[in-house]
């Protein structure tokens, strides 16, 4: 029976005596060793009369454990209800629905240890395990709290019971919170900004999303320091926040790119004199570490659900959006069209058919001459590519030469013309 007794993968229950010898426990070895744990510090408190939570390393399941424990007054011998870290911040959305059985299963765990120990019966560890079993479910409720017409026994163990399922609900909106807000910005993070779109696609509203993008930030990291870089990341939030004043959500998705979700009585007039309105604030100088820096931005717009139907899509077309106000000399913003996707697939067409036109020669070189205007005379020419293209026909370099550049063929195409010229000139 004391196998069974599980919750989550290596959660258990043990039970120790006044000196810290293992009563019950899932290692069979260690209770007919009668094995002394005293010195695992959950251990030493409850020998000492203690109850509470602790995190601690457990050498029977070789990880790091958090663990609520508490003492029986009569016997003196300690319970404890240890599980993985690694699991409690694995599961933050099933931990929820764990205090709720926690606080249920609790109440009747003090009563049944208070009769057990009354009948004076020799099996209260393992009807303990027996109920730690059940310990399965996850929802973050604290126990309730205990009546004091309960005997004395099963007062004290339902309020140990309720204490430490109020330490795990706060450890686990501690966790909650980490895993939602952008640290070093305090800002909502790529997974709320997900949560909190889908919301409001559920409910069908109608509304604008904006990707907003710090123009050549890498450059105040290379040249100051990533200090400076954190920082101005800071001064940039704040700035956002104060410019938005409760018109939406703004979020920090990575790097040097936030997002913003504008609430649905944001007309597209006044999320353009928002944005306006933010690269008006983020363009003012900021004060970092000593030195005075300056930052411009530019940013993408799309709409629910005139341009997507779903939140991916949204995204995707904001970031698109964007994608072509830096294309524009860095342009304040731009609307999402559908012309830019069709835009974006010829991009990735033509990139994927660069590496094959470079093997098999499609490009043609003309010679335009450099003619010196005091006396007319050619001074030498410069060669043009253009890539000859079986079905598209001719394509400016005006379209694959950046794409070279942003694949990493530009060196090979580089080495294909300059020996095109070579021969030529041979």
């Amino acid at each position: 029976m004391q196998a069974q007794v599980k919750f989550g993968k290596l959660g258990h229950a043990a039970i120790v005596d006044q000196t810290g010898n293992v009563l019950a426990h899932p290692m069979p070895e260690w209770e007919l060793q009668v094995k002394n744990i005293s010195k695992v510090s959950a251990v030493k408190r409850m020998m000492n009369r203690e109850i509470g939570v602790e995190e601690f390393y457990s050498p029977a399941k070789k990880a790091d454990m958090i663990s609520g424990f508490s003492f029986v007054q009569e016997t003196g011998w300690g319970v404890m209800v240890p599980q993985p870290v690694s699991e409690l911040e694995e599961n933050i959305a099933f931990i929820k629905l764990a205090t709720l059985g926690v606080g249920v299963l609790g109440i009747a765990l003090a009563m049944l240890i208070s009769w057990f120990l009354a009948k004076k019966m020799a099996r209260p560890s393992q009807e303990l395990a027996e109920l730690a079993n059940h310990f399965e479910v996850n929802e973050m409720q604290p126990a309730p709290e205990p009546v004091r017409s309960y005997t004395r026994e099963q007062y004290e163990l339902s309020l140990s019971f309720h204490n430490m399922t109020h330490a795990l609900q706060d450890k686990n909106s501690e966790l909650l919170y980490q895993s939602q807000h952008d640290p070093l910005t305090g800002l909502a993070n790529r997974n709320l900004l997900k949560k909190y779109l889908q919301e409001k696609i559920n409910k069908q509203e109608s509304f604008i999303f904006a990707l907003l993008d710090l123009n050549d930030f890498k450059d105040v990291n290379d040249h100051w320091s990533h200090a400076h870089g954190d920082e101005l990341l800071q001064h940039v939030a704040n700035r956002l926040i104060d410019a938005m004043s409760k018109k939406g959500l703004v979020s920090r998705i990575g790097g040097d790119e936030f997002a913003i979700v504008f609430n649905a009585d944001v007309t597209k007039e006044k999320a353009e004199s928002l944005v306006a309105l933010l690269r008006g604030r983020l363009k003012q100088s900021y004060q970092v570490i000593q030195d005075t820096l300056s930052i411009d931005c530019c940013c993408g717009l799309s709409c629910y659900p005139q341009d997507a139907k779903n939140r991916s899509d949204l995204m995707k077309c904001a970031g698109l959006a964007m994608y072509a106000a830096k294309k524009e000399n860095n342009t304040t913003f731009q609307w999402y069209q559908p012309q830019m996707r069709a835009d974006l697939n010829e991009r990735v067409e033509l990139t994927h058919i660069l590496g094959e036109a470079i093997k098999k020669n499609e490009f043609i070189i003309h010679y335009q001459p450099i003619i010196d205007v005091n006396n007319y005379s050619i001074q030498g020419f410069e060669a043009l590519v253009r890539w000859q293209h079986l079905t598209k026909g001719v394509i400016p370099p005006g379209q694959f030469i950046p794409l070279a550049e942003n694949s990493g063929q530009i060196i090979p195409l580089g080495e294909l013309i300059l020996d095109s010229v070579c021969k030529d000139i041979s």
